[in-house]
């Protein structure tokens, strides 16, 4: 069984300090940005970025959500001088801009050299083909038909997965894309209609980061249909999704986390993007109910969640525009909204987990 520590700030005892398991870790650094979704994912030898969102609602939430995001990214950069500041590549789970809004802004600072997502021909948001235009960063665009065309192998292409990491590098697929459904149908035995895709939320691209012995999904916020979806696509190759970590869909909505997925993955540890409770006004996690008390329960008696050492009271919603109230939490569920900025650190020999609020 994977093995997932949990390090308190100033107590490390009993515990191997995070310079003893060397430089061939992967780190994901699960960034609070508010009620948006970034989230880098660091390599020996470079990084990917999955999702570049900002917080919508209000210009000074948009405008401070960009910033931590672009000061968490210096910060790191000025750590990793060896990577020159290089993105090798941005994967866009979906297009809404609390998972595009910073594109722009990581454009001024940083190089990025490809990008992936979905076309989503239905949806406004023009940030991709944009950001591809003005930085000269390849292009990758994700359909799910490809993906069905290669199952259950995942789309693995370069702009995927660039990374060799002299020998050991991490395998990095996309098992989804844009649906594009133009009539009714019928997928081992369930009916889907074009209308369940329309919102770009289902078109999530469903993302799998393995290196060696540590895997961590990504679901972006795919929502039930989409989901349902999934399931049947793939109800032949039960195993497929299994991974150490899960980032909780839609920042803990009642709508994207359920115990079909949670069978699928079996996760061990799960983080949650979300705003913090005292922010008021549109776009915020108050405003959606974020984390969801039912999504929280669900996850933390989830048979193959690990259990804290100390379980703790953390503040959860139930339901939109609500007031937030503690709720016990002895699983490794963890939130941007409780925690700040989180980081899971893996060998990936031997599989063993950190989990650390320090960069």
């Amino acid at each position: 069984m994977t093995k997932i520590y949990l390090i308190h700030l100033l107590t490390l005892i009993a515990f191997p300090s995070i310079s003893q398991v060397g430089n061939q870790n992967i780190k994901v650094h699960y960034i609070n940005i508010g009620q948006a979704d970034a989230t880098l994912v660091e390599f020996e030898c470079g990084v990917i970025l999955v999702d570049a969102g900002a917080q919508i609602g209000s210009k000074a939430h948009q405008r401070l959500s960009s910033e931590r995001l672009i000061n968490y990214l210096n910060e790191f950069f000025e750590r990793r001088e060896d990577l020159k500041k290089e993105i090798s590549t941005i994967l866009i789970t979906h297009n809404h801009n609390d998972h595009t809004e910073s594109l722009d802004e990581i454009g001024k600072y940083f190089n990025v050299k490809a990008i992936v997502s979905t076309k989503d021909y239905l949806s406004k948001n023009k940030d991709v083909p944009k950001f591809a235009r003005s930085e000269g960063a390849k292009v990758k665009y994700l359909n799910y038909q490809e993906a069905i065309n290669y199952k259950p192998n995942g789309l693995y292409y370069q702009e995927i997965d660039p990374f060799d990491c002299n020998g050991y590098g991490p395998v990095i697929k996309v098992y989804s894309g844009e649906v594009g459904l133009k009539e009714r149908t019928e997928v081992n035995g369930e009916k889907f209609y074009p209308s369940y895709f329309s919102n770009p939320n289902n078109n999530s691209l469903v993302i799998k980061v393995e290196y060696g012995e540590a895997s961590f999904i990504f679901t972006g916020d795919l929502q039930e249909k989409g989901i349902e979806y999934l399931a049947a696509q793939y109800v032949d190759y039960p195993e497929l999704f299994k991974s150490d970590v899960y980032q909780a869909g839609h920042h803990g909505s009642h709508n994207a986390t359920d115990s079909t997925l949670l069978q699928m993955i079996d996760p061990k540890i799960t983080v949650i993007s979300a705003g913090h409770h005292s922010q008021r006004g549109l776009g915020t996690a108050f405003d959606y109910g974020h984390p969801n008390k039912e999504v929280i329960e669900l996850i933390n008696l989830w048979p193959s969640m690990e259990k804290r050492a100390f379980p703790v009271d953390q503040l959860i919603f139930d339901g939109e525009e609500t007031n937030p109230f503690n709720f016990n939490i002895s699983s490794k569920t963890y939130c941007t909204c409780w925690e700040n900025n989180i980081v899971i650190i893996a060998d990936p020999e031997t599989g063993e987990m950190w989990v650390n609020n320090n960069p």
